[in-house]
């Protein structure tokens, strides 16, 4: 949304006895528009300040920006990779099922994903392996 420079006009409103929401109402703006204006207009030495502040640190709040960022960026890669590893590691094992696994498989009272865990597989192969098994 761009901004729109405030004409004479309506400059000449904000100077007069008119509420800020009335101000607001005629010129189209938002009550906080017209409110930060006169702001301004009173205290023309803080804005002068605010900007210098502003130039000076401008650099500065740049470079800050760009650590959060990549801060933030590698922590959530750092996230996905060991998110990774762990699934590469569940599924170390790959291949035809041994006897000695299948009978793990068929154990009623283990879940897909605690043989998985035994067996170094994805909970994934376990199920469908106990599937076909039963078949």
């Amino acid at each position: 949304m761009s901004r729109q420079r405030w004409t004479p006009d309506e400059l000449a409103l904000l100077d007069g006895p008119a509420s800020d929401v009335e101000v607001a109402e005629l010129v189209g703006r938002s009550v906080h528009a017209v409110v930060m204006k006169r702001w301004r207009r009173r205290n023309p030495a803080a804005v002068a300040r605010d900007r210098v502040y502003a130039e000076e640190n401008r650099d500065r709040n740049k470079r800050r920006a760009v650590i959060y960022s990549h801060t933030q960026r590698d922590k959530i890669n750092a996230a996905a990779r060991a998110a990774a590893a762990a699934d590469r590691v569940a599924a170390t094992r790959s291949g035809t099922f041994t006897p000695e696994e299948d009978a793990l498989v068929l154990r009623p009272d283990l879940t897909a994903r605690q043989v998985a865990q035994l067996l170094g597989r994805t909970a994934a192969s376990v199920a469908r392996r106990r599937k076909r098994l039963r078949e």
